[in-house]
């Protein structure tokens, strides 16, 4: 969402994600007196009540702003954490959103808000290190045969709908989504040449001039690997891997379906 102004539309969706996603109906919102909220002929054709708090009177909405601070919080806690610059920080909010909604919780005695919602507990054996570095398997039908077979990235995230990861090309800077990802989840690169002010929210590409000189900006390091000399590292692990498990994009895998 850019303007508040979205948030009519984005109240509307919610709406009938529930409706028809869990078949249920939504009852009561409450929110501030924001002219954004003013959906009355909305509210009552859905017969929902819209519950107002008092002006300057934020503790009426308590839960709300508590929630707010929570997820500002854990958002800062993981940019540092993971050395990001702060222009990814709708990725880090959008996983921590995620994060907290798979952790147990005592006001549902020990279940996750995903378990309650869906019914099932999730797989925490997909969980990734957020801000990591990854190499991604490069498209067969974009590259030669002498060239790399994976490229070094850092991990943003997961997409919606999608069973894939999203990750940012420290070389070419714009955002892929794939699932033929390794991950050294004990590694933080940071792009020094990243613009810091630019918003990446609409996954678009960000142009760059200058040259990447250096990607690690952890001093404590005694030798910084160069991009070059982890593709070089990991291209027998994901060799390795398309011959065990050949990718549906993959030689293999065409040449195995036509048998």
């Amino acid at each position: 969402m850019k303007n508040k102004s979205d948030t009519r539309n984005h109240v509307i969706d919610f709406v009938n994600l529930v409706e028809n996603q869990f078949e249920t109906k939504v009852k009561v919102i409450r929110s501030d007196n924001g002219h954004e909220f003013k959906m009355h002929d909305f509210f009552n054709s859905k017969g929902i009540i819209h519950q107002t708090s008092c002006l300057e009177t934020p503790e009426q909405n308590g839960v709300v702003e508590r929630k707010h601070q929570h997820l500002l919080n854990v958002t800062r806690t993981l940019i540092f954490q993971s050395k990001i610059f702060t222009c990814f920080w709708s990725y880090a909010l959008t996983h921590v959103a995620f994060f907290i909604n798979i952790t147990p919780t005592r006001l549902l005695k020990n279940c996750t808000p995903h378990e309650k919602l869906y019914g099932n507990a999730y797989d925490y054996k997909n969980l990734k290190v957020f801000g990591c570095l990854c190499s991604m398997q490069t498209l067969s039908a974009n590259r030669s045969k002498f060239e790399p077979h994976a490229k070094s990235y850092v991990f943003l995230g997961f997409p919606m709908h999608t069973k894939a990861y999203i990750v940012f090309d420290l070389k070419n800077h714009d955002i892929k989504i794939s699932r033929n990802v390794l991950f050294h989840e004990d590694i933080f690169p940071s792009c020094y040449n990243i613009d810091n002010n630019h918003d990446f929210s609409n996954d678009v590409c960000l142009p760059v001039n200058q040259s990447s000189d250096s990607i690690f900006a952890n001093d404590d390091y005694s030798s910084k690997p160069t991009i070059e000399n982890i593709d070089k590292e990991h291209n027998d692990d994901i060799n390795s891997n398309e011959s065990d498990n050949p990718a549906p994009n993959s030689d293999v895998h065409r040449k195995s379906g036509r048998n």
